[in-house]
């Protein structure tokens, strides 16, 4: 076996990163089964049944085709039950058993009606939202003033010219899951927490691949050849791979079990900034046209890049500090450092949104990326230039490590 093969296999093996990561992945499983259990399962199913018989693009000819087709089956739903209901959104509103034969039925008609109802409140709504008053309620929000108070301005006046666009092209009248938060629970709870997990993994691994030597005290055997002295380039690789295969189980278990439940069928192109697709006061104000599939592919792009900018971090540590326990704990005082960090900023100072540009926001924030709806990180490049900044730095400190490793000495 060749020595990176071993590195590897000795990472991937350790029960202590084993039981971690299948802790991890069964965290985000009992979150997801949050949504196995109700009323839900049946509406999503009405909404995907919607879709695929309709689309999703809502417009003029989708409500009155909806609308005619919702006649029919509330007719043909009387005839078949014996009943007289004229509105199955009133008849659920009183109250029904959930457990009658025809309740899935009803449930659907309701869901059908909650979009035709929903459809006339839609530019209503739109034409409420000004980038003027969104700046205000953040500068209050905050109690932001001086240079902030500006900031905060032109970043709206900036998004102005693309809330335009988004409204021209309709993205918003898009259908997605009625009331269902489906975005939040991907990103907010699933994505956030496989974040903030696999950063507590990758920092023991890094840390106990690094130290491994220094632990059992084999390290002035191991490095006093020359051969020793490139054993950590080969740390290094295998702490890479090793992160890379970790990452990719834990998401592609979590988000196979999440689509399974979420099936997302026919609303992939879906614009993320659909109406339909909010969990707060504001629907997500995307930089971009974002679909549901590319709003993915992205968060997928800065979950990795993210990751492996902490690896990187925690690799130089690594080689400084000879302790894996005193890495870690060293890790999590930065981290919680990050996160006070704009706390900190001088009163009216735009360091306060500088101080957003770090890896520790982008993992309590996934939600949030991509978009303008969180005014304190509503920058249009805030996660491009995050990651660069960041990856440039995380690049330095992994040359400076290797250079100074080798002249370091091994007691």
């Amino acid at each position: 076996m060749s020595v990176f093969g071993y590195e590897l296999g000795k990472l991937l093996r350790s029960p202590v990163l084993l039981s971690l990561t299948g802790l991890l992945i069964l965290l985000n499983v009992l979150i997801i089964s949050s949504a196995w259990y109700d009323t839900s399962a049946a509406e999503r199913n009405a909404t995907t049944s919607l879709v695929q018989t309709h689309g999703n693009a809502l417009d003029e000819n989708w409500v009155f085709d909806v609308a005619a087709d919702n006649e029919e089956r509330l007719a043909a739903f009387n005839e078949t039950h014996n009943k007289a209901i004229t509105s199955a959104s009133d008849q659920l509103a009183h109250g029904i058993d959930i457990t009658a034969p025809y309740a899935l039925d009803l449930i659907e008609l309701a869901v059908r009606d909650a979009y035709i109802e929903e459809a006339p409140l839609i530019d209503e709504g739109y034409e409420q939202i000004t980038m003027t008053g969104l700046a205000e309620e953040a500068i209050d929000q905050y109690a932001l003033e001086g240079n902030q108070a500006k900031w905060m301005h032109n970043q709206y006046a900036e998004y102005s010219e693309r809330y335009e666009t988004l409204l021209q092209e309709e993205e918003h009248k898009t259908i997605f899951y009625l009331g269902q938060q489906t975005h939040a629970s991907l990103y907010e709870d699933v994505f956030r927490y496989s974040l903030i997990g696999l950063s507590i993994i990758l920092t023991l691994l890094t840390a106990h691949s690094v130290n491994y030597e220094h632990a059992y005290g084999t390290a002035q055997h191991v490095y006093s050849t020359a051969r020793g002295r490139r054993l950590l380039f080969t740390k290094w690789l295998a702490v890479n791979a090793s992160s890379f295969l970790i990452i990719t189980a834990v998401l592609a278990i979590s988000l196979t079990v999440f689509f399974l439940t979420y099936s997302f069928s026919g609303m992939w192109s879906t614009y993320v900034s659909s109406y339909f697709n909010t969990d707060g006061p504001l629907p997500y104000l995307t930089w971009w046209p974002l679909t549901m599939l590319t709003f993915l592919i992205g968060a997928l792009i800065v979950t990795y890049t993210v990751l492996f900018i902490i690896v990187q971090t925690v690799f130089f540590t690594s080689v400084f500090i000879r302790n894996s326990y005193a890495v870690f704990f060293v890790v999590l005082i930065v981290a919680g450092g990050f996160v006070l960090l704009p706390l900190l900023a001088p009163a009216g100072s735009n360091f306060l949104f500088y101080g957003m540009y770090t890896p520790a926001t982008l993992i309590m924030n996934p939600h949030m990326w991509f978009t303008a709806t969180a005014p304190l990180t509503a920058a249009k490049m805030h996660e491009v230039v995050t990651l660069l900044v960041w990856g440039a730095i995380a690049s330095i400190m992994v040359t400076v490590a290797f250079r100074c490793f080798s002249k370091q000495s091994i007691h």
